[in-house]
């Protein structure tokens, strides 16, 4: 090291979210999704970065909506198939999950409206998981998130 110079330090670390290892090089390199795009919704920043870097990593892209009432703006303009799925947070400002998931499964573009939507929240008990499925959506995962299950449900829907 010089004086004036500068160091550089490179850490590599395996990352683990919900008693998940996640970045693993062989897993990744096994799943890849080709033109996968789906809508995330999700008011926390740092949630939302997580998920996309995660996911991008296999070859998902992904579109942000903050809160409810933007998913349901992005879903009204959305072209059929535009989006594989929506992956929703439950507790958000101006519009929650459950309200979105109504208002986007009542729009007027039955292919649009269909679109798989998967709670994802840290509410996860047996009256949360109901509710999910009274709005409209087609399953609930439990934040933290487990990112196996994450790709499970994306395989589902491809």
């Amino acid at each position: 090291s010089e004086v004036g110079k500068g160091s550089e330090f490179i850490v590599k670390l395996e990352v683990e979210i919900g008693g998940n290892v996640i970045h693993k090089e062989e897993e990744k390199d096994t799943i890849k999704f080709k033109n996968m795009h789906i809508l995330a919704v999700e008011d926390n920043e740092l949630n939302y970065e997580i998920l996309s870097k995660t996911l991008e990593q296999y070859g998902i892209t992904m579109d942000h909506a903050e809160n409810g009432e933007q998913a349901v703006e992005i879903m009204s303009n959305a072209k059929p198939n535009q989006y594989k799925l929506i992956l929703m947070d439950i507790e958000m400002p101006k519009m929650n999950g459950y309200e979105a998931t109504r208002a986007i499964r009542k729009l007027e573009n039955a292919k649009v409206a269909s679109t798989p939507i998967y709670a994802l929240t840290a509410d996860a008990f047996s009256e949360d998981i109901k509710k999910a499925k009274e709005a409209g959506m087609n399953g609930h995962i439990s934040k933290p998130v487990d990112f196996n299950k994450v790709i499970a449900v994306i395989k589902k829907n491809k």
